[in-house]
């Protein structure tokens, strides 16, 4: 899943789309990217069946606000933001090679 997500919502994969960066987006582009982004989290949330989904990283940083009003309306779990920010991936590469040294 998370590389499907670079894949799709990452800044180089935003720019190449679009051909434009993320910063220069116009709302209705941005609307595109978040309705697919909502679908991906709530197909996430159904394939994998989880109370909670966590969610980071730049387009996070960047559109908390706007990711906020999309999945504000996800039943199936909740979704928060992680206070991580950017640095979540470490914390996770560490807790898996803690989770496999036991």
């Amino acid at each position: 899943y998370l590389n499907q997500w670079e894949e799709k919502f990452g800044g180089k994969n935003i720019e190449t789309r679009f051909n434009k960066t993320a910063k220069q987006l116009n709302d209705e582009e941005w609307n595109i990217i978040l309705s697919e982004f909502k679908s991906s989290v709530q197909d996430l949330s159904n394939e994998f069946n989880v109370s909670t989904v966590v969610i980071s990283g730049g387009i996070v940083d960047k559109q908390k606000s706007r990711i906020s009003k999309i999945l504000s309306d996800i039943s199936t779990s909740k979704v928060v933001f992680s206070e991580l920010e950017d640095t979540v991936g470490i914390y996770g590469g560490f807790a898996i090679i803690r989770s496999r040294q036991k």
